[in-house]
């Protein structure tokens, strides 16, 4: 019965280091595709003067955005009505998978497209975007670090059960 419950630890543990691990990746991801949405907007402003609630529209719909729930959740109050400020800083706060300092960012990001003119707004999609690769570097950094260390440890320390069970 000993070798069952250690079992069972030791499976557990390894489960839950798995998913912290898949999570610090999807994390990556997810900065790794607000960067390219940056990108993008920066893109649809300079070369295709694009007006916002269009640039909305399109970066929502593309395949290589998925990950960025708030992108849908922002056209979908654009859709209803609301006025651009409002519908970002919404969808923003609502978002789940972003840190305060990152969301904070994306706030300061929202407040500033639409109110100056078009070499500002590209200038200062610009500096986001550095922002991003900084919140991505970091990210990948502590994937690095933790990602595989985590299910090596969870399995070191589910065979200390498993030993002491015997």
């Amino acid at each position: 019965m000993k070798l069952l419950g250690a079992g069972l630890i030791w499976t557990s543990l390894i489960f839950v280091a798995t998913v912290y691990s898949s999570e610090l990746k999807r994390r990556v991801i997810i900065l790794s595709e607000t960067s390219l949405m940056i990108s993008e907007m920066k893109i649809q402003l300079e070369y295709l003067n694009m007006p916002l609630y269009d640039m909305i529209d399109n970066l929502s719909m593309k395949d290589a955005l998925t990950e960025i729930d708030f992108l849908r959740q922002c056209r979908e109050l654009l859709s209803q009505g609301k006025d651009f400020p409002l519908a970002w800083k919404t969808s923003v706060l609502n978002a789940m998978h972003y840190k305060m300092n990152e969301k904070t960012v994306l706030l300061q990001l929202g407040s500033n497209l639409g109110t100056s003119n078009k070499e500002n707004q590209i200038e200062m999609l610009q500096l986001h975007k550095i922002a991003f690769d900084e919140f991505i570097k970091t990210a990948k950094d502590k994937e690095a670090k933790y990602g595989k260390m985590s299910i090596t440890l969870a399995a070191l320390i589910g065979c200390m059960f498993f030993v002491t069970a015997i």
